[in-house]
């Protein structure tokens, strides 16, 4: 994971920002910051991950220790298990964060002229749709990630975000469930909410990573800067 994690911040545009000035620097410069801070929810993701993988290894320890029937393991394993719950919380909402910042770039892109044409609209909007494709639910999971109380505080909300019709998926088998409620269960490497009345779910993993990775990459590639004197006068 340390190399994937390594990567996270490589490559980075190269901003003409002496060339710019009022608005556009304005701009340019939060287009600057939101590239950074793909970098910044990459090594989040990565460190969630690795917090945990490092459960897993600490909770087979204990169990190799212990034994499996042991009070000392249970108590071991709760509390492990307590630390994945905040990777999987993690994880979710920088999935949520990143597509942010991707919808930031192309909004900042649209109000600033000087860097207008430097910016690939059209492979970036290709990049926003497969992005969406990817993570269809990254909104309803970082609302239930975050905001789980607010999901089941009244009959009302319950009968508008729980689990109502039979679900077998996963390690999860229910049948004839009623308003059952999945708040960040913990399945291999899934995590699994209930909000509006369905289970929508993620993968806390080095392959997410991967294609979190994969996506930074591509919007980086999509700045192209002046090529020459000219081009950088042309830009202000």
């Amino acid at each position: 994971m340390s190399d994937s994690i390594a990567k996270c911040f490589l490559p980075m545009p190269n901003f003409p920002f002496s060339d710019l000035f009022g608005d556009d620097l304005e701009r340019a410069l939060i287009i600057h910051r939101q590239f950074v801070e793909l970098g910044s929810m990459l090594q989040r993701f990565g460190y969630a991950v690795d917090l945990f993988d490092y459960c897993n290894a600490e909770i087979e320890r204990a169990a190799q220790e212990y034994g499996r029937r042991d009070r000392r393991y249970k108590e071991f394993n709760d509390s492990r298990h307590g630390w994945q719950q905040i990777a999987a919380r993690e994880g979710g909402m920088t999935i949520c964060d990143f597509g942010k910042v991707i919808a930031s770039i192309k909004h900042n892109r649209q109000e600033c002229k000087a860097l207008y044409s430097r910016i690939d609209g059209k492979e970036l909007e290709i990049i926003w749709r497969e992005f969406r494709a990817t993570f269809k639910d990254r909104v309803d999971i970082r609302d239930a990630a975050a905001h789980p109380v607010d999901f089941f505080k009244t009959p009302e909300d319950i009968a508008e975000n729980a689990l109502f019709s039979d679900y077998k998926n996963h390690g999860l088998s229910l049948e004839n469930p009623n308003a059952c409620v999945i708040k960040g269960v913990i399945d291999g490497r899934t995590v699994l909410y209930t909000v509006g009345n369905r289970v929508v779910e993620y993968e806390l993993s080095a392959n997410t990573l991967d294609k979190l990775l994969h996506f930074k990459s591509r919007i980086c590639a999509v700045f192209h800067p002046p090529s020459s004197e000219q081009d950088r006068v042309q830009v202000s």
